[in-house]
């Protein structure tokens, strides 16, 4: 049974996608919208995030990581998923939860990156502020989208499998900063295949120097440093943990030695979308503005191709390693009813 019989025949299945959808589509669109707005809050050296070292980027990743986990262990129940009545008038309300969520976090950025003073006397406290709005900003759209029977019941479904995935995510933020230590070498591998790209964009108009564990690279009006987020070590951890999230699952009929086989392109192609990644970066900063460029277009361009990659990938691979044992089987099948 194909995809497009499955979403006829499980009108709850074809609901859930389609709601996902929105939830990621409204996630795209929010940063465009409020780009003005976060770019009137932007921290700098002198007046630091509140947030400090819990970057909301790699929460994101492992967010996303987290669901890409879900739906590969739920798959064959989630096409089960019954279908429900959608409910306008709570629908409503928790969007109006959400806005003012939103309101909510842009006053509190905006405040404690104008008042450093205040905003490091009271670092906690704005801590906390900002880390509740942004928690219930996703808390309120998730309910104002699905509504709360619906959130109630797949809960309950499907608790094992959401208990895996929050402690998977856990692991995988601590994998994340941990593995940051390793970051320079990486970094200056991609630092240096992104100057390549630009001297053949740009000619003699590229800027590139390595020393001291920094790394410098510029192109005509936009320099930045590349540094921990540039490397692409996040999203190599990514795929490894995901590589062995399948690998744990799908145990039983997977070809091994295929698997093996599929780690190595797989892990090459997580590093080449990675400086597609950060050349688009610079593309972005020299033709758009550099406060685009590593602002709303740094914050989203790095999970946006990482999650197309990772699918555009398994698509494909998936079918080759899961093939391999499969024939085998048919073959012993073969062979014993002889």
């Amino acid at each position: 049974m194909n995809l497009k019989e499955i979403l006829n025949k499980n009108k709850g299945f074809k609901e859930f996608l389609i709601k996902i959808g929105i939830l990621i589509g409204i996630f795209l669109i929010l940063p465009v919208v409020l780009f003005p707005f976060l770019e009137m809050s932007r921290y700098s050296k002198n007046n630091p995030d509140p947030l400090g070292h819990l970057f909301l980027v790699d929460i994101g990743v492992v967010v996303l990581v987290a669901i890409l986990a879900f739906i590969l262990i739920s798959r064959d129940k989630l096409i089960k998923i019954k279908e429900y009545k959608y409910y306008k008038r709570p629908g409503l309300i928790f969007t109006i939860c959400s806005l003012i969520s939103i309101t909510s976090y842009l006053i509190l950025r905006y405040y404690t990156a104008h008042n450093t003073q205040t905003a490091l006397q009271y670092h906690w406290l704005f801590f906390c502020l900002i880390l509740v709005n942004v928690i219930l900003i996703f808390f309120f759209m998730v309910l104002a989208i699905f509504n709360i029977k619906f959130i109630i019941d797949f809960i309950d479904n499907f608790k094992k499998e959401l208990s895996l995935c929050i402690g998977l995510s856990i692991i995988a933020y601590i994998f994340i900063i941990k593995i940051r230590a390793s970051w320079y070498l990486l970094g200056g591998f991609v630092a240096k295949s992104v100057a390549f790209l630009l001297k053949l964009s740009f000619k003699n108009e590229v800027m590139f120097s390595i020393n001291n564990h920094s790394i410098i690279l510029g192109v005509r009006n936009f320099t930045a440093s590349i540094g921990t987020p540039c490397s692409g070590i996040e999203s190599i951890s990514m795929f490894l943990l995901l590589f062995l999230l399948i690998f744990a699952y799908d145990y039983k009929i997977l070809n091994k030695k295929r698997m093996f086989v599929v780690l190595i392109p797989g892990l090459i192609g997580t590093v080449l979308v990675n400086i597609l990644r950060i050349y688009l970066l610079y593309l972005a900063g020299v033709f758009v503005s550099p406060q685009f460029a590593v602002g709303m277009f740094h914050s989203n361009i790095g999970w946006i191709l990482f999650l197309v990659y990772f699918i555009f990938f398994w698509f494909f691979a998936y079918k080759w390693v899961k093939g391999g044992n499969i024939n085998k089987k048919l073959k012993e099948y073969d062979k014993s009813k002889k």
